[in-house]
């Protein structure tokens, strides 16, 4: 492919990557906006979207491809069909908007006095299968619309010119192709051409039945339906659906075939400089001329629209208004609608529009009363938002006093909004629990401002009754409450609320005591055990080995009550108690003869058993009544000895008095016999 200069010779080094007749897509060609001598060139190859940069300002002014912007890839090969591309103005620049074919939805490339923006914006829109190359996509002139003709029907979407984001709006008409397969009677039926009047209020699009090479079935003319789009309704719109031209037969194949097959297909609508709409009339040319029968297509050429911007009828359709043969041209492509005049049918080339228009935006002054957070939101006809935070929703959630500011497009002029925001909280009421039998509740009613405000609190039981009101105050306490529902009342400054609170109290604590009560000997300890709570604080402590442990280990020396305070996670209470008696009897053992000889056994007479008594009188007599030994050591005894010198066998006698903890005293008399 080349790119000629007027006299029809090249332009050097312009040519550019084939691939575009036989994907059914046309260049298209946008000015650069930022550069009158500049003119981006867009065609298809592999599946794919190139570009290359003209300048017409070099080469002497015979124009040339800028150097490094040639074949440049801006679309990946095998990601669109490049039939269904279409040149969008935008806000700031132009939109070329491509129909994906990996996804169902669409590639904006926006193109501004910068140049080209590489990175794209996907929309996912469309609600027709996307794997579909019959058809055309076409923008409306204020670039507000978007209509997508198909084997399955005619798609409409809203365009949003400052984003280059599709939106679905629905479909406007459908063939027989888009029922179940059941009752798909007619599965050639498509929209092959698209296209809007110049005023944007009347969309036109082409529409034909059965494919011609299917010998045996007999086609519809093909038609041109006109749609008013002028009040976006998807009802009204279908509704306005009238038939304004239909085609007469065409001519293909040779001049011995001519007469045999005929078929009516209208292909493509463009828009011409006179502001007409043009409809290629699907017509091919024998390769060896004849005489074209009456009520045929004379050979490629387009019918006409010369008041396209009207209703009905009125709009003017003329047929075969310009011939569009060759000698020896044989083309079209039926199955793609009939493209027999098509290849002359440039791209409608896009302008962009001057800078953006700056437009005062409003001040707004909103106060959100008893809210915790609120919604600010700008103007439902605009688009393309950015808040001062960088998010792009039109309204914004907002949870403080301050300062707020969007700005974004209303048609292609940029606003600013600004909101001053003041936000009372809303009010919060806090009951104060108690644990069962301490104290009844309390309730809190608090505005939280910083403002200089007041508020009315009116407090009410469960029955309705006023139990108190209080003026000129953003917080209330009321106190002495029974357990049950209460509410309060909260007005002023435009605000009014009503809150409900439940007086309740904390689950009691239920502590439980081991051993309930028990006995231990004299100087024996017990381990007690406490359960149901969280911390506990166990008295007297004297005995015990700690008092704050749920298992504390007791050695009391005298019967002992103890006391355990145990609180749950609430902080309430309960009591427990255990009692500990103490046994004070002790076993003595007092022998009645011994030998001290030496040899180990017996030599000793001394009391045993001795553990917690304390000895009083430990004395021996002898048979005259005179001491022999005395001590009061629990630990001593009498060795048969008195001063040094053995005494002579025989009967002595003891005295022995203990004295008890539990302050008892016992007496122990006997004879005693010493063996030598």
């Amino acid at each position: 492919m080349n790119i000629f200069k007027a006299d029809g010779t090249p332009i050097p080094n312009s040519n550019l990557y084939c691939g575009i007749m036989n994907e059914g897509a046309h260049p298209v060609v946008i000015p650069h906006p930022g550069n009158p001598d500049q003119y981006y060139i867009f065609y298809a190859y592999s599946r794919g979207i190139l570009y290359s940069l003209l300048d017409m300002s070099i080469n002497g002014g015979n124009g040339g491809i800028v150097a490094g912007q040639k074949d440049v890839v801006l679309a990946p090969y095998g990601t669109v069909i490049s039939q269904k591309m279409v040149p969008v103005i935008g806000c700031d620049g132009v939109w070329l908007v491509i129909r994906s074919r990996i996804m169902n939805g669409y590639y904006s490339y926006h193109i501004t006095r910068n140049g080209i923006d590489m990175s794209g914006v996907e929309s996912h829109a469309g609600l027709f299968s996307h794997y579909d190359d019959m058809g055309f996509i076409k923008a409306s002139p204020d670039g507000r619309l978007l209509a997508l003709s198909s084997y399955y029907g005619l798609e409409l979407y809203t365009f949003e010119k400052c984003s280059g984001r599709l939106k679905s709006f629905g479909i406007i008409d459908s063939t027989h192709n888009a029922l179940p397969y059941t009752q798909s009677f007619y599965n050639n039926e498509r929209f092959t051409g698209v296209g809007f009047s110049p005023d944007n209020s009347k969309l036109y699009a082409t529409y034909n039945g059965n494919h011609p090479y299917q010998t045996g079935y007999t086609s519809d003319s093909g038609k041109l339906y006109q749609y008013d789009v002028s009040i976006l309704n998807l009802s009204s719109i279908s509704a306005s659906k009238a038939m304004v031209l239909t085609n007469i037969h065409s001519i293909i194949g040779d001049i011995n075939s001519c007469l045999a097959h005929t078929s009516n297909p209208l292909g493509e609508i463009k828009t011409g400089p006179d502001g007409k709409l043009y409809i290629d009339n699907g017509s091919t040319t024998c390769r060896t001329p004849g005489n074209v029968p009456p009520g045929f297509n004379p050979g490629p050429g387009f019918h006409c629209l010369h008041f396209p911007n009207l209703s009905g009828p009125a709009c003017g359709p003329e047929l075969n208004v310009l011939d569009a043969s060759f000698p020896n041209y044989y083309g079209g492509d039926f199955y793609k609608g009939g493209e027999g005049g098509a290849s002359y049918l440039q791209q409608e080339i896009v302008i962009g529009p001057p800078v953006p228009d700056t437009v005062a935006g409003t001040t707004r002054n909103i106060f959100f009363c008893f809210m915790d957070t609120g919604k600010v939101c700008a103007n439902e006809d605009g688009a393309c938002f950015t808040w001062d935070d960088n998010t792009g929703d039109r309204c914004r959630k907002v949870t403080k006093d301050g300062k707020y500011y969007v700005r974004y497009f209303k048609g292609c002029s940029v606003t600013t909004d600004t909101f001053y925001v003041s936000m009372v909280e809303a009010p919060v009421l806090i009951s104060s629990k108690a644990c069962p039998g301490m104290f009844t509740g309390t309730l809190i009613a608090t505005v939280p401002t910083e403002a200089n405000l007041s508020f009315k609190f009116t407090w009410l039981s469960e029955d309705g009754s006023i139990l108190r009101q209080q003026e000129n105050k953003t917080s209330d306490t009321i106190t002495g409450l029974n357990t049950g529902k209460y509410s309060v009342t909260i007005s002023g400054n435009g605000c009014d609320t009503t809150l409900v609170a439940t007086v309740e109290n904390y689950p009691a604590a239920d502590i439980s005591v081991l051993p309930p009560n028990a006995t231990i000997n004299y100087g024996d300890s017990i381990t007690l055990h406490a359960s149901g709570g969280l911390l506990y604080v166990w008295s007297p402590s004297g005995s015990l080995d700690t008092t704050t442990s749920p298992n504390p280990v007791a050695r009391p020396l005298q019967p002992t009550e103890y006391m355990v305070i145990g609180f749950n996670e609430y902080g309430c209470r309960d009591t427990g108690y255990v009692r500990i008696d103490v046994d004070y009897n002790m076993n003595e053992m007092i022998p009645n003869a011994f030998s001290p000889n030496g040899d180990g056994l017996n030599d000793i007479f001394r009391i045993e058993g001795i553990k917690y008594q304390r000895i009083n009188q430990f004395s021996i007599f002898n048979r005259y009544g005179q001491p022999v030994f005395s001590s009061t050591d629990p630990g001593a005894g009498w060795n048969g000895m008195q001063n040094g010198i053995p005494c002579d066998a025989g009967t002595y006698f003891y005295s022995i008095t203990l004295s008890y903890p539990n302050g008892k005293t016992k007496t122990y008399k006997g004879d005693l016999l010493l063996i030598r």
